[in-house]
Formats: C-alpha cells, sequence, structure tokens
C-alpha cells in the first residue's frame, strides 16, 4: 500500500491537507482517520487555549473572547451575531424544509 510510503518523522506519520483530496482512496480514507481521531493531547492544548483566551479577556475588561473580538466590528457583541443567526434560520428554514422533500423524493427513485 502507498500508506506505508507516507512521510513519516520520529515513528509518526505527517498528515496535511493534500491527503484529503488524494487521488488514492485508501490514502484519502488513512489521512481522514488519522487526521479525526481521538487525540488527548489535543484537546488538553485546545482547552488551555480556550481557557487562556478567556483570561485574556478577561484581564483587559470583556466578559469573553467572543465580546473582545466582536467590540470593535460591525457586529459588535455576541448578542447581534446571536440575533443574526437566528434571523437567517428563520428565513432559510422554508427553503431547507423544501430540499429535505426535494432529496427524500430523489432517494425513493
Amino acid at each position: 500500500s502507498k500508506i506505508d510510503d507516507y512521510q513519516k518523522s520520529g515513528g509518526q506519520y505527517l498528515l496535511h491537507s493534500s491527503g484529503s483530496d488524494h487521488s488514492m482512496p485508501d490514502v484519502r480514507e488513512f489521512t481522514w482517520v488519522r487526521y479525526n481521531a481521538h487525540c488527548p493531547e489535543r484537546e488538553s492544548a485546545l482547552l488551555q487555549l480556550l481557557n487562556t483566551r478567556h483570561a485574556m479577556a478577561n484581564t483587559v475588561g470583556y466578559t469573553s473572547f467572543a465580546q473582545r473580538e466582536l467590540s470593535p466590528t460591525m457586529a459588535g457583541s455576541p448578542e447581534t451575531v446571536s440575533q443574526f443567526l437566528e434571523l437567517l434560520r428563520s428565513e432559510l428554514e422554508p427553503y431547507v424544509a423544501q430540499e429535505v422533500e426535494h432529496v427524500k423524493l430523489e432517494v425513493k427513485d
């Protein structure tokens, strides 16, 4: 298998996005499985990043990292973004329902 030829570093496979659109199905599958595998170290690093971002935002007077990031933008606040997304969801809901029905009919045929 070409999987064995995949570049290794320190006994580990090096994955990059080009594996996801590789011409060989086994390489695509291998890349997807490895990339999406449970990784406690990655989860720990992400949790530390989230906690640090929250602490940083609190330090400069914001209640959340989202509030800090959005305050200088047109959106202004997480609440505005939530309201926009809710409006978008409600406006698109009828079209989504139509598409779901269309797909169900296609599947039956």
